[in-house]
């Protein structure tokens, strides 16, 4: 049987390998004739016999590495979530729990072809985030040497394409505002619509982030923070046009404080339902800011703040109940007094 490929020598020294069938000629990038030999009886050995190909190159793959056959996706995806902390973190736990992502978690890296990449990023729940996550995978594998070459090449990977984005309108922003029955919960959103934060960055805003002299509303926005910027200063903010009461010149903050009034104070219906609406007002705001602490919390910190929560809970809801009862009682024993009299 004739070999599909022979050698031949150019004048510049090295040696190429003719295919026989297709004319093509490729460099063995060497001028040793014995090592290009070598080269040559390996091409035709891969013709003849692909399968004994495949077995060899295990053999000498193993003999460089001996983890080498045995890496899976699983293993790398648990290696690279140790370079991650915080909000990334949490994506990347999310991306390796994923449905798309079962098809390679206990694949044999070596064994990937781009079928299997394909597999994940046309599964029915792969979107824009499996997409970036597995360039991201697949560019680590390559890097550590755990991939002898690319399983997709850069133009065959899918186009990422995010969906188109948008602002809420001041129509919306007007419905959201008329929707909404507690004014603290009202001034949230308007506080939301003028800064342009987010939730999370608006909610741990204290006094302290404003400068009432220079009028100027400072705050830094978590998802860059990682990165050290994300600092954002406002100037003419609305919050200022209402003038430089003594509340706004306390830094103090004042928003999650008991109510003071007392219950012999109370001698209507509509006030008694006012204080109690009020009251229960300022332990959601506490509450809210307590969850807000949580969510950035890890470990111990976590464990620890989760405990103090029961407390804190426990005690809101103890004090809001007491406190409903004492209003209640005393509205009633007022009306009792009066029509004895």
């Amino acid at each position: 049987m004739k070999e599909r490929y022979r050698i031949y020598q150019r004048s510049g020294g090295m040696f190429y390998a003719k295919d026989r069938k297709t004319g093509q000629r490729v460099s063995l990038a060497t001028s040793d004739f014995a090592e290009a030999k070598r080269l040559l009886a390996a091409k035709n050995q891969a013709t003849e016999q692909p399968c004994l190909n495949v077995a060899m190159a295990k053999v000498y793959l193993s003999a460089q590495s001996p983890e080498f056959l045995s890496r899976t996706w699983g293993q790398l995806i648990e290696l690279v979530a140790q370079g991650y902390e915080g909000a990334t973190a949490n994506r990347w736990r999310k991306f390796a729990k994923s449905a798309p992502l079962k098809i390679l978690i206990n694949l044999p890296i070596y064994q990937s072809e781009a079928v299997h990449f394909l597999a994940v990023l046309d599964h029915k729940q792969a979107g824009v985030s499996t997409n970036v996550w597995l360039r991201i995978l697949h560019n680590r594998a390559l890097d550590l040497g755990w991939l002898l070459s690319p399983v997709l090449k850069k133009r065959l990977w899918p186009k990422v394409q995010y969906k188109a984005r948008r602002g809420i309108t001041a129509e919306e922003h007007a419905k959201v505002l008329a929707s909404e029955n507690l004014e603290d919960y009202r001034q949230f959103f308007r506080l939301l619509w003028e800064t342009g934060g987010s939730q999370t960055d608006i909610v741990n805003l204290t006094g302290d982030n404003i400068d009432w002299q220079k009028e100027r509303l400072f705050y830094s926005r978590q998802k860059l923070a990682s990165r050290g910027s994300g600092r954002a200063a406002l100037a003419n903010c609305p919050v200022f046009r209402h003038g430089r009461s003594s509340e706004h010149t306390n830094t103090q903050d004042t928003s999650c404080r008991p109510s003071k009034v007392s219950a012999m104070k109370i001698r209507t219906k509509e006030q008694m339902s006012f204080e109690i609406d009020e009251d229960l007002a300022w332990r959601k705001r506490e509450l809210s800011l307590f969850l807000a602490t949580i969510d950035g919390a890890r470990g111990t910190a976590l464990t620890g703040l989760a405990r103090a929560g029961i407390a804190l809970l426990y005690a809101h809801w103890e004090g809001f109940t007491k406190r409903r009862v004492a209003f209640s009682s005393n509205l009633f024993l007022q009306r009792d007094l009066l029509l004895e009299h």
